[in-house]
């Protein structure tokens, strides 16, 4: 069934990491774990340092996850590929290498699931949201057993009855195939979604694509990009979860409604 009446709140979809739970924070205490207790990666960069092991998995990590969710290499090259980059750059051959990555992605990916680092305010702002009558979901590009493992962690997944993974359909953010698929998911309508989260392309520019509002949370205050412009009317940003309130999220909605026969869908 289809929510359609004028009346109704919008629903709620939020992303989890770095939206919610604190992805980056989180990873720079396991990555240093590793660099204190693993023997292989002290081996490799015990003479860089632990900036030099965090700095680089994280570039790496970061440009793997760029292509990944534009489909262009698959969830299992990114998780060992990940770990197998750094070790190359430190001077491991290619099999030392892979064999290392295969271990640690199970190692780094069992401790990130049992860390509590969540962002400051979100557990306030759901308390307020649910307490204030609005629908929630989580839509994520994340590992299906692992962000389970986060909002377990972190006390979250009771805010979230419906969640959407980009593993259990094998479509990634901001394919508007997963949009549609949550909106199948809640049986809800373009019209009467929003988007929270932080990445502006995988987040906020594949929601707006796919007819929904959205608020971007941007706690560094980083300008825009370009391909957000056509849609400045159907998304509002924020820098610090509280500035989400039932005044803006309804003003989005009403927005939305309105103007959804302008959106290039």
């Amino acid at each position: 069934m289809t929510i359609t009446t004028q009346d109704t709140k919008p629903f709620l979809w939020f992303d989890l990491d770095d939206t919610l739970w604190d992805m980056t924070g989180n990873s720079d205490i396991v990555l240093e774990d590793l660099f204190n207790e693993d023997p292989d990666v002290r081996r490799h960069f015990l003479d860089k340092g632990s900036e030099a092991w965090n700095e680089i998995y994280h570039r790496e990590n970061k440009k793997l996850w760029e292509e990944y969710s534009a489909g262009r290499i698959s969830r299992d090259f990114l998780r060992i590929e990940r770990f197998a980059r750094p070790f190359r750059i430190a001077g491991a051959d290619n099999e030392d290498a892979l064999k290392i990555a295969q271990r640690l992605d199970t190692d780094y990916l069992k401790r990130l699931g049992a860390c509590k680092g969540i962002i400051p305010g979100a557990i306030q702002l759901l308390d307020r949201l649910s307490a204030e009558g609005y629908p929630m979901g989580l839509i994520s590009n994340g590992f299906c057993d692992v962000q389970f493992n986060k909002l377990d962690s972190a006390g979250m997944r009771h805010y979230f009855p419906t969640v959407v993974l980009s593993d259990d359909i094998g479509v990634n953010k901001p394919d508007r195939r997963i949009f549609d698929h949550a909106l199948r998911c809640a049986g809800l309508n373009a019209a009467d979604s929003i988007l929270i989260g932080d990445n502006p392309i995988t987040d906020i520019l594949g929601a707006l694509r796919a007819g929904w509002a959205a608020v971007w949370y941007n706690p560094a205050d980083m300008p825009a990009p370009d391909e957000l412009r056509e849609f400045d009317r159907f998304y509002r940003t924020v820098t610090d979860l509280s500035q989400i309130t039932s005044q803006l999220l309804e003003t989005l909605q009403e927005i939305n409604r309105e103007n959804r026969e302008k959106l290039d869908l």
